[in-house]
């Protein structure tokens, strides 16, 4: 007896340890567990099986599966399970032929199901038609992520896994960034294999804030580990931690919201067109899809979708998914005066970056100036002008361009050299003749702008007898 039980023991152990995340440990053994009562089986029988006998009882509970009128989807999803504890324990069976009894059983609902998403009116009668801070941070909460249920509880959103998303200059950008997903003891680590990055929309963190305060102020005691959607306060309890709220709890207070905001949706069998948390997801995904600024690759991302080899190899950053994010605030937001605001940021963004651009334009020319106006580029040229001369053997045009040279750098101060130096540049270029009055005054000309430096007659005359007595 105490064999069985640790030979039990081991098979369950090695299933646990081949899921990473709790929930989905959880739903496999439900699925398993169901096997084992159809089958009359406990986990150890089922490792000692022959082959053939593992096969019988599998087909057996598949087909009557599909004689129940379960779809294909759900049949697979109910064999998940037992099969992932069959891989981890090495029993061999035959998975082509178990799967190919499974059979589809659609119908029209399966058409319509969740393919039509929610507007932003019907958004926007959801909130109105409630005054429950949490239904409305739960309604926020979908319409900005985009997130499949299962997100607020595998693991447990808490506290520890929001935060603040911030520029890159360290600014706020009045979003909150969520980890999900992510089992890691301090709520999020780059290295886990399912956790990814979402976000809320700047109206969607004011309305989380507006919610933690009221239940801030009705008692609750908030650290890393406090839930994000949580149950009710009782009165009078004083200063308590309170529970996380169930999957069922977000589903009856969504569903309450949609009845309340009048939102019609088409029933076919047991389904319906705007399925209660796909209707958001079917929106979220639309809107980053028909933005073709958004990298799709990080939009399956956002989506929390595996997606070729991208969907092994592409890591982004929050960062980065957070850039792209960023462009669908707008279309996201529910609010008319929040998109305004998004509007004027936005338009007061372009403004700045054309300014930005204009500054650097000027400075660049600025620059380009300098580099082809400046002193070296003016006895650049004069240098080869004088080899020109000196090929041609033209003694008269070598005499012109040392004179010419000469009075141009005495003319003005450098500032003003380089102006002139550009217009005659200019008026080579378009074939006109070079007016010499650009120079000015010969009245101002000087050593000093010659030398770029203030220069005396003592210096100049100190500076010859140096020369000469060299």
């Amino acid at each position: 007896m105490q064999k069985g039980k640790e030979v039990e023991f081991q098979v369950l152990r090695r299933f646990r340890n081949g899921i990473e995340e709790e929930k989905t440990y959880l739903d496999y053994k439900k699925q398993l567990d169901k096997f084992c009562s159809h089958s009359n089986l406990s986990y150890d029988e089922i490792i000692k099986l022959g082959t053939d006998e593992l096969q019988n009882h599998l087909e057996d509970w598949v087909m009557s599966l599909s004689e129940q009128g379960l779809k294909g989807a759900t049949t697979r999803k109910m064999l998940a399970g037992v099969m992932k504890f069959l891989d981890m324990n090495r029993k061999l069976y035959h998975k082509k032929a178990l799967l190919g009894l499974v059979r589809e059983n659609g119908n029209k609902s399966d058409e319509i199901a969740g393919s039509v998403p929610y507007t932003n009116a019907e958004i926007k009668r959801m909130l109105e038609g409630t005054k429950k801070l949490r239904t409305k941070a739960i309604i926020h909460f979908f319409k900005d992520t985009g997130a499949r249920p299962q997100v607020l509880a595998d693991p447990i959103l808490r506290m520890k896994h929001l935060i603040i998303q911030y520029e890159e200059n360290g600014k706020d950008t009045s979003c909150y960034a969520i980890r999900v997903y992510d089992n890691s003891p301090d709520g999020f680590s780059e290295n886990s294999k399912a956790g990814h990055w979402v976000f809320l929309t700047p109206e969607g963190r004011k309305t989380l804030d507006a919610y933690f305060n009221s239940r801030k102020l009705n008692g609750e005691v908030f650290d890393k580990e406090t839930p994000l959607f949580a149950t009710y306060s009782e009165v009078g309890k004083g200063r308590v931690k309170n529970r996380h709220l169930a999957l069922h709890g977000v589903y009856d207070a969504l569903e309450l919201a949609i009845k309340s905001a009048g939102i019609k949706r088409t029933k076919i069998d047991e389904r319906y067109d705007k399925a209660i948390f796909y209707g958001f997801r079917k929106r979220f995904n639309t809107i980053l899809k028909l933005d073709g600024t958004i990298n799709s690759n990080i939009a399956e991302k956002l989506m929390h979708h595996k997606k070729g080899l991208d969907g092994v190899y592409l890591k982004p950053t929050k960062d980065e998914c957070f850039a792209e994010f960023k462009k669908a605030i707008l279309e996201l937001s529910i609010d008319d005066s929040e998109r305004d605001k998004i509007k004027i940021r936005k338009l007061e963004s372009e403004k700045s970056e054309l300014e930005k651009s204009r500054v650097e334009i000027e400075e660049m020319r600025k620059r380009l100036d300098e580099i082809e106006c400046d002193k070296k580029a003016r006895y650049s040229t004069f240098a080869k002008g004088m080899l020109n001369h000196t090929l041609k053997n033209d003694s008269t045009g070598k005499i012109f361009s040392i004179l010419f040279y000469a009075l141009f750098e005495m003319s003005a101060p450098e500032e003003k050299k380089r102006l002139i130096w550009k217009q005659l540049l200019e008026a080579g270029q378009k074939g006109e003749k070079i007016d010499l009055t650009l120079l000015g005054d010969p009245k101002d000309f000087s050593l000093e702008n010659l030398f770029d430096r203030p220069v005396s007659v003592e210096w100049h005359n100190h500076r010859a007898s140096e020369i000469t007595r060299k």
